[in-house]
């Protein structure tokens, strides 16, 4: 017989011998052996006695016990004043229908023989939430306010099972996963009960976009669709389920502003005239300037001559942009407004309900005046204007240490604004 046979062997009786001294131990004395040091091939691995409290309480629970203590946690969750609660929303969360459901995870084999580390799977209690949105700011905190609260009940179970006395708080070996997932989201009405028929406007491209938000100015040159892009990624890189489109079909700029690797617009299966959007670093795309120049549409495709149509042309343009791609599940839709008060802003007030809008503007006084008569229409249609963007409001000049800012100061009568770099 080789060593290394030798030490196999070796190995194996020791780990026979230590399971059935753990089989044959009374309960009050496992923790003992649990804390013993165990040994995974060349690996060290230490169980506490939190860990094996929670190890023996998972063991032994009964599904009638699940039940109950998955009852004990959805009435501490919706506790009125120690319940897990929204900040937004101020509803507690199982009330908001994110709670999926609990999965109990019992000890593996790996736990037990000691067989390798890594297989070992230590018991766990999962509970899968699902979101309205992945870009909720406080998922950190109600994911802390949820272990707490779970880890809390599990603890008084135990007392209860007599497996820890009172005077024992030490929660750390409770082992908490959440994991977080978004909903399919259903378009925003401001009333319920219009839902199915917009839904039923919307068509099979625009049904599962949840909000429409609309980027606008009506002055051109102010940094519009550069804002409206910025604000896509950013919203994708917090989580969002984001798409954008450029409903200037008089001078689309998207496709200058973003170079996708694959610009290719392909047909789609839900339907004849229908294509799905470009994608770009988790952000869909879809632009007048991405389309073929062979469509026949004025304007089509990168590097296109002008698009000379009328206002009743280019709303049926800006519809077939919309409801002709197949954009899937959407928290956000960004559209990228053209300048002005015409056809096409008319078209989309009146083909999707625009959840906001943002204005963009400059310290231009020119500008801030157009910027409030934007605001006025669609107020008129409402729609609430939720944020105005002051771009290029300073200019920075650095050389050889020395800066110079640029700046000018808001007047008495000026919009609420924020400057963005």
């Amino acid at each position: 017989m080789t060593m290394a046979a030798f030490g196999a062997l070796t190995r194996k009786l020791r780990l026979i011998s230590w399971n059935f001294k753990l089989s044959s131990t009374p309960l009050e004395k496992r923790e003992m052996m649990f804390e013993s040091r165990r040994r995974f091939g060349s690996s060290s691995v230490f169980m506490s006695k939190s860990s094996a409290h929670f190890t023996q309480y998972i063991t032994d629970i009964s599904p009638r016990e699940e039940i109950e203590l998955e009852e004990r946690i959805f009435t501490a969750i919706a506790d009125k004043e120690g319940g897990v609660i929204d900040p937004i929303l101020r509803q507690n969360i199982r009330t908001l229908g994110w709670i999926q459901s609990m999965e109990f995870s019992k000890p593996s084999a790996a736990l037990l023989d000691n067989s390798s580390s890594e297989n070992r799977e230590d018991p766990s209690l999962t509970i899968n939430l699902s979101l309205s949105t992945l870009m909720n700011p406080n998922v950190k905190q109600l994911e802390d306010a949820l272990i707490r609260t779970v880890r809390g009940n599990i603890i008084n179970a135990m007392r209860e099972k007599g497996i820890i006395d009172k005077s024992f708080e030490d929660e750390s070996g409770i082992r908490i996963n959440i994991k977080n997932s978004a909903s399919k989201p259903k378009p925003f009405v401001r009333n319920v009960e219009e839902q199915d028929e917009l839904i039923k406007k919307l068509g099979p491209g625009l049904s599962n976009v949840r909000h429409f938000l609309a980027v606008y100015s009506c002055k051109g040159g102010v940094g519009k669709s550069t804002i409206a892009a910025n604000l896509a990624y950013e919203l994708a890189q917090m989580g969002g389920r984001i798409g954008l489109i450029d409903v200037d079909v008089y001078g689309p700029s998207l496709p200058v502003l973003v170079k996708p690797d694959d610009p290719a617009v392909r047909k789609s299966t839900l339907g004849s005239g229908m294509v799905k959007p470009i994608e770009h670093e988790g952000v869909k795309m879809m632009s007048l300037g991405f389309v073929s120049p062979t469509s026949g549409v004025p304007g089509s495709g990168p590097g296109s001559s002008a698009a000379v149509m009328r206002g009743p042309m280019a709303g049926r343009v800006v519809t077939q942009l919309l409801k002709g791609t197949e954009w899937g599940d959407l928290d956000v839709l960004i559209l990228d407004m053209p300048p002005g008060t015409g056809d096409v802003q008319l078209t989309i007030c009146q083909d999707l309900e625009l959840s906001g809008a943002v204005a963009v503007t400059t310290p231009s006084k020119l500008a801030a005046t157009d910027a409030a008569k934007g605001i006025a229409m669609f107020t008129s249609l409402g729609v609430p204007t939720v944020a105005v963007v002051e771009n290029m409001s300073y200019f920075d000049v650095s050389y050889n240490y020395d800066l110079v800012i640029l700046s000018c100061s808001a007047e008495d009568k000026r919009l609420w604004y924020f400057p963005v770099r």
